[in-house]
């Protein structure tokens, strides 16, 4: 059984400018943030329990 609420990390490739588009619409429609991956990577601490 899934638990909600746990961390998680997730990462869309983008490839053209309708696609940032559409990831643009959908961040905008559920009201989330979606920030480009940083160059220096990501730390683990922030999506792992």
């Amino acid at each position: 059984m899934p638990d909600f609420g746990t961390k998680g990390l997730s990462i869309s490739f983008v490839s053209t400018p309708d696609d940032e588009q559409v990831l643009k619409d959908i961040g905008k429609r559920f009201e989330v943030a979606l920030p480009e991956y940083p160059e220096d990577g990501v730390d683990s601490s922030t999506y792992m329990a």
